[in-house]
């Protein structure tokens, strides 16, 4: 029954795709394998930026195995002769196989983790991007778009919910950092709720048309990635919300 479950193509192929799948995870790994290795040399960087390519690594050997092993006891055996690599292949396939399954609550746990953590950054997000977007206007109004970030500062201290309010003058950048923290019914630290508000060093005269000025709230990787944005231009006459905030805070 072995021997003849050996000499199906479907085995075969599935033993040579495990060396397949290997030489293609390092090829995409290379760059973190780099970088965790000077990590060992490198303060703040580790071993964690490897943890995706190989649970994609087990994922994927997961069903390939599967898949070809239940086609193969299905078929007929060929007429090939019996093959080491396919078999050495396959053998370490099916170890990797044995870690996935033992993983397998680890990482629904870590999906659950994060996905918790996401709709948490999302909803406290979004409820600072309205409070922005509500008040900041009337501020750029009464102060005909002529503030500095100082001023910002004082009034985004006195909006409700947001605390912590701290600002960083960057004469030589751009921008200008203002760091709050917003008051949410979320589970995680402060930390976790730290968001960047920037605003633009008034270069110039501030115009709509040019979209030279403006403030806007960092949000995360993955809500960018959505099509999302917090950030409102203006001038000494107007503010203007982008569709992509609009989007984001009436969705």
């Amino acid at each position: 029954m072995l021997e003849n479950f050996r000499k199906t193509l479907a085995y075969k192929f599935c033993g040579y795709s495990f060396w397949g799948i290997l030489i293609l995870t390092f090829i995409v790994s290379l760059p973190n394998i780099l970088v965790a290795i000077a990590s060992c040399w490198l303060p703040g960087m580790g071993f964690k930026m490897l943890d995706s390519n190989i649970m994609w690594f087990q994922v994927i050997n997961l069903a390939i195995f599967v898949i070809l092993t239940i086609v193969a006891l299905l078929t007929k055996p060929s007429e090939i002769k019996f093959d080491k690599v396919a078999d050495m292949g396959y053998a370490l396939m099916f170890i990797v196989v044995l870690i996935a399954f033992c993983n397998m609550p680890y990482y629904l746990n870590d999906y659950q983790k994060e996905k918790l953590y996401m709709n948490n950054v999302e909803v406290v997000q979004k409820e600072s991007c309205k409070i922005i977007n509500s008040q900041i206007p009337e501020f750029v109004k009464t102060s005909n778009a002529e503030f500095t970030g100082k001023e910002l500062a004082n009034t985004i201290s006195q909006m409700n919910l947001i605390y912590d309010v701290h600002y960083e003058p960057r004469e030589n950048m751009k921008e200008s950092l203002i760091g709050f923290r917003y008051e949410s019914p979320t589970t995680y630290d402060d930390a976790d709720r730290y968001i960047s508000l920037f605003k633009s060093n008034n270069i110039g005269i501030c115009n709509l048309n040019e979209k030279n000025c403006y403030i806007s709230l960092g949000i995360h990787k993955k809500l960018r990635e959505q099509g999302y944005d917090c950030t409102i231009y203006y001038d000494k006459n107007s503010t203007v919300p982008t569709e992509a905030t609009l989007k984001f805070i009436n969705n």
